[in-house]
């Protein structure tokens, strides 16, 4: 109960008082913009902020209902990559699906359901794990209800792999706070590899990335259960998917600041302090010839680095740190190195 407690209030500072003092991302018209070039600079380059011009561009131009309604969801995407919370979530409100004329049933609950699944990454990163599973399961009930699986799209398959990977992620966020740790643990990563088996049949240039997200996150659930044999296997697979992935996006540099952070975490929990803050350096130092750099991504190395100075009582060190790591992105304050 005390878990429980303690994880709620902290969701409700992080929502209440962090998304407060944030200012809403200011967005620029882009001319040219298309949906193909928005997602491409996302997927291959990375430069959240430019796919987020683009996306706008189209949300606020387009006159198709179905372009306009992927724009919105585009531009919320990188709105939570870039860590603008409030203005992401208050996009989705202001614009009720009912509003957009789709030519069939099937398209306005596709739309209901990604509506929902942005709402729970909103939560996800808010810390509001709880919340996060309950719009994933929301979003999937509406791609379920669509149609049979079987004739899901690779869109839809994708969406729904999805979906399983952030309710693992709940379930390893919940159990990190201390609620029933082994249960948690264990259904997590029933999620992360469902999601993994769903995305190796996807014809997608990304499935790689999402691969190695997946191994990842089974690799931090194995540290949280005290399995560093197994979780050294998942960090080796999450190594070698990610480089697979930097082959086929070479821009995409920020692959291998995901999988130096993780190898990181693994450091510091092992006692390889010295390591550990080497990886921390090596993936900063990736972050910052990023054309966006992820907030979320900086805040964890720079809390890898607080963490493993305040381990060698470097106090003012470890201090100076976590300030950069608030700095980057406010909500860190209370969330330990879970990555993502």
């Amino acid at each position: 109960m005390l878990a429980e407690t303690k994880a709620s209030l902290i969701s409700f500072a992080a929502h209440s008082i962090i998304e407060g003092i944030i200012p809403p991302l200011n967005l620029e018209p882009k001319e040219g913009a298309n949906l193909v070039s928005a997602k491409l600079l996302d997927s291959d380059k990375g430069d959240f902020r430019g796919s987020a011009c683009e996306y706008f561009t189209v949300f606020t131009t387009s006159s198709d209902p179905e372009e306009k309604a992927r724009a919105l969801i585009g531009l919320v995407q990188q709105l939570v990559n870039l860590g603008s919370f409030k203005q992401a979530r208050e996009l989705l409100l202001d614009n009720d699906p009912g509003s957009f004329e789709f030519d069939s049933s099937e398209k306005v609950l596709f739309f209901q359901a990604r509506v929902q699944e942005k709402l729970g990454w909103i939560a996800d990163y808010e810390l509001d794990f709880r919340g996060s599973e309950r719009f994933f399961r929301r979003a999937a009930d509406f791609v379920l209800e669509s149609k049979l699986r079987g004739d899901w799209t690779d869109e839809e398959q994708e969406f729904y792999s999805t979906s399983r990977h952030f309710i693992g992620r709940a379930k390893y966020s919940q159990a990190a706070f201390g609620i029933d740790r082994r249960r948690n643990v264990y259904e997590a990563v029933g999620f992360f590899q469902e999601a993994m088996d769903l995305d190796e049949n996807l014809a997608n240039k990304q499935v790689e990335g999402k691969l190695a997200f997946g191994c990842s996150w089974i690799a931090r659930c194995y540290m949280l259960a005290g399995d560093f044999r197994a979780a050294g296997q998942y960090i080796e697979r999450a190594e070698n998917h990610y480089n697979a992935q930097m082959r086929q996006t070479p821009d995409r540099i920020d692959y291998m600041a995901h999988y130096l952070t993780l190898l990181g975490e693994r450091n510091l929990k092992v006692g390889d302090v010295a390591s550990a803050q080497l990886n921390f350096v090596e993936a900063l130092n990736i972050r910052k010839k990023q054309r966006s750099p992820y907030p979320k991504g900086v805040a964890d190395a720079q809390l890898g680095l607080s963490t493993a100075f305040w381990q060698e009582g470097e106090f003012p060190k470890a201090l100076h740190h976590f300030k950069l790591a608030i700095k980057a992105h406010p909500y860190s304050v209370f969330r330990g190195i879970i990555g993502g």
